[in-house]
């Protein structure tokens, strides 16, 4: 009686040490966070700010910053959720001018939407891409 009553607990502890981490697996996309994102960037030397940026950047519920490279610019606006930030993405895309290719200024990496001022180059994206933490 007492082995099975064991058998029983091991199994629930199982159950729910499979359970942890929200049912979504090892791949699911990290939700990233302005405070630890800022912090890299300014470590990495590269000019920022949090204040004065542009409404959907304001108004994102996880934040956003304003980060400046020699000859381009980005604002990065977190969502708080994936799904935040393909709302913030579509709400971007429908603000965009007809003169500007969209999809080279306008890109999204799991919760934070991305808004450059011309398309980034490799090593200016690089540096946002490894900055970007949880």
């Amino acid at each position: 009686m007492r082995m099975r009553r064991l058998a029983a607990l091991l199994g629930a502890i199982g159950i729910l040490l499979t359970g942890c981490g929200g049912g979504e697996g090892d791949d699911a996309p990290e939700v990233f966070r302005l405070g630890p994102t800022k912090t890299c960037l300014e470590q990495a030397n590269v000019p920022i700010r949090i204040r004065g940026l542009d409404f959907v950047a304001e108004t994102a519920l996880g934040g956003g910053l304003f980060a400046r490279f020699p000859g381009n610019h980005v604002t990065l606006a977190f969502g708080d959720t994936d799904e935040g930030a393909r709302g913030i993405e579509n709400r971007y895309r429908k603000q965009a001018a007809d003169s500007i290719q969209v999809d080279k200024v306008v890109m999204r990496n799991a919760n934070v939407v991305m808004v450059w001022a011309g398309g980034p180059n490799a090593t200016d994206l690089g540096v946002i891409e490894r900055c970007l933490a949880p």
